[in-house]
């Protein structure tokens, strides 16, 4: 009976939890800074990628209206609008395709 009795006034004692390791505490100095850098550099790329849009609207209508007569003026735009053209797309598909994919960590 007495064992009976012990089992019923036994209280359950929690095992210990293994500690780990506690993170490094953030400053909170580089903490603000951070989200802003982002924005930042994410600002400076959509102005690249529309001075670049703006630059190849450009040099299209330049070179389709009549002031390219001039074979040099007319070689120049040719050669220009294939780079400006690769140019744009690059940096249009790159900020749609891995743009969403390298920030989403942010």
């Amino acid at each position: 009976m007495t064992r009976e009795l012990e089992r019923a006034t036994r209280v359950a004692v929690p095992k210990q939890k293994v500690r780990t390791a506690k993170p490094p505490a953030t400053s909170p100095a580089s903490a603000r800074w951070t989200p802003r850098l982002v924005r930042g550099l994410y600002n400076v790329w959509c102005g690249a990628c529309l001075t670049a849009l703006i630059v190849l609207i450009g040099l299209r209508w330049l070179r389709y209206s009549s002031w390219s007569t001039t074979p040099m003026l007319n070689d120049f735009l040719r050669e220009a609008m294939v780079i400006e053209a690769q140019t744009f797309l690059w940096a249009w598909v790159f900020g749609t395709v891995k743009g969403p994919t390298c920030c989403a960590r942010w």
